[in-house]
This record gives C-alpha cells, sequence and structure tokens, in this order.
C-alpha cells in the first residue's frame, strides 16, 4: 500500500534536519613527521631530476663524467708519483751536497798541506844554499851579513809582519850576539818623517836581539800610524863584539814585499 506523497514530507524534512544536527565529517590530520618526510623526497627529487638534466645537457655537450673521473684519478696518481720522485732527488741531493762539502775541506786541507810543504821546501832551499855559500865563501864574503829581509801584510790587521834572516860565515863558527837597530822613512801629511824603533815595534826592545852560530831568523810585526807612508827601511845590525864592524843596509818598502 503506498502512502500518500502529502503525509511524507514534513517528517523527512525534520528527519534531515535532525541528521545534520547529529552527524559530523570526520577528516583524519597528517602527522609533522610525515610531512616533513614527504618534503625531504620532494626535494630530493628535485634535485635528482636537475642533476639529470644538467648532467643529459653536459653529455649532449660532449662533456664525459666518466671519462673526467678516469683524468681526474690519472692527474692524482701522477701528482704523487711526482711527490715521490721530488722526495727522492731531494734526499739524494742532500747527499750530493753533503759529499760536495767533504770533497771541498779535502781539497781545502790538500791545498794547505801542499802549502805548508813548499814553505818547508824553500826554507831547507834556503838552508842549502847558506850551506853551499858557507863552503865556498871567500874571505871578503866571510862575516856578519843580512842574509834577507821580507814583508808580508797581515791579514785583517793595520800590522805588516816582516822576517829578516842573519848570517856569518866564519870557520870556526864562533857563537855572535848583539841587536839589530830599524828605522822607517817615509811621509806623513807631505812632509818627510821617520819612525822609530821603538814607535814600530810597539817598545819591546827584546824583539831584534840576535844570538847565534850560523844563522837566525827574526820575525814580528810593525805597527805604522794612520797617514804615515812608508819609504826605505834602514837596518843596522850592531855586534856586541866592539871588533865586530856593524852592519847597514838600506831597503826600499815596496820591494820587500815579495
Amino acid at each position: 500500500m503506498v502512502m500518500p506523497a502529502v503525509g511524507t514530507g514534513p517528517a523527512v524534512l525534520a528527519f534531515c534536519i535532525m541528521a545534520s544536527k547529529t552527524t559530523h565529517v570526520i577528516v583524519p590530520a597528517r602527522h609533522p613527521r610525515f610531512k616533513r618526510a614527504l618534503y625531504v623526497l620532494l626535494s630530493v627529487a628535485v634535485l635528482a631530476g636537475c642533476w639529470g638534466m644538467f648532467d643529459y645537457g653536459r653529455s649532449r655537450a660532449g662533456f664525459d663524467s666518466r671519462a673526467a673521473r678516469e683524468a681526474r684519478d690519472a692527474l692524482a696518481t701522477r701528482i704523487l708519483d711526482l711527490e715521490t720522485e721530488n722526495k727522492r732527488l731531494s734526499s739524494q741531493n742532500a747527499v750530493l751536497e753533503q759529499a760536495r762539502e767533504i770533497d771541498r775541506r779535502a781539497y781545502a786541507e790538500v791545498d794547505q798541506n801542499l802549502a805548508t810543504l813548499q814553505d818547508e821546501l824553500l826554507e831547507l832551499k834556503q838552508e842549502s844554499a847558506f850551506y853551499r855559500r858557507l863552503v865556498n865563501a871567500s874571505g871578503e864574503e866571510k862575516g856578519l851579513q843580512i842574509e834577507s829581509v821580507k814583508l808580508q801584510r797581515d791579514s785583517g790587521s793595520p800590522a805588516v809582519r816582516y822576517r829578516l834572516v842573519l848570517t856569518q860565515y866564519v870557520t870556526p863558527p864562533g857563537s855572535i850576539q848583539g841587536e839589530v837597530r830599524m828605522t822607517l822613512n817615509g811621509l806623513r801629511n807631505g812632509t818627510q818623517a821617520e819612525l822609530s824603533q821603538q814607535e814600530l815595534l810597539g817598545g819591546d826592545k827584546s824583539a831584534l836581539t840576535f844570538r847565534f852560530r850560523h844563522f837566525q831568523e827574526l820575525a814580528g810585526s810593525l805597527t805604522l800610524p794612520e797617514g804615515f807612508v812608508p819609504l826605505r827601511l834602514q837596518l843596522k845590525v850592531m855586534p856586541r863584539d866592539s871588533a865586530r864592524p856593524p852592519v847597514e843596509r838600506s831597503y826600499s818598502w815596496t820591494e820587500l814585499f815579495s
């Protein structure tokens, strides 16, 4: 049996109003961690897509990333090899430098020994020549003599080194003693001047005393005042025995440096 439509209209309306008041739509809330994870995934996807497009563009332009990595690895290996080689060469160079320093010192020592031997040889030649003259000396050559006078500049000092050799040719040889008097003539401030032995030797009176039978060497230093220009060196050998005559010699200053 069908109910009439007129009677159902208000009832349906009332039912809908009641339903609207009692029915709620539940929307599930999204968790914050889920949102962050979603953002991260989206960001990674965007970056991966950008990198893919970038790498695709490089490959289209002729760039090979694999070949670039291989070339970079090859360069890194080459750099490591060069550093290793550089260390080896540095060590080898240090060894060579040390060997060269040893050789330099050895050569310097050999040169010094050679110079010493040459000086000793020269002294032996001078002594040999002296004894030959002693044996072959005539009557006029016998007696007290100034054998040689030499000067040498002292490196690093204004002083001048002197070396004086006295001899006597007598048979049988007898002891002779005395002193040498030294003066130096020159110019000081453009005028002639003379330096005494005391000024030259600094008051050392025993520096030029002698006592010998055949020969004797006298050596020391001469001190020249500033501004003095030496010209001639005067030597006078004075034997203590008055029977022996003194010996006087004059030498050019520049000729004594030999």
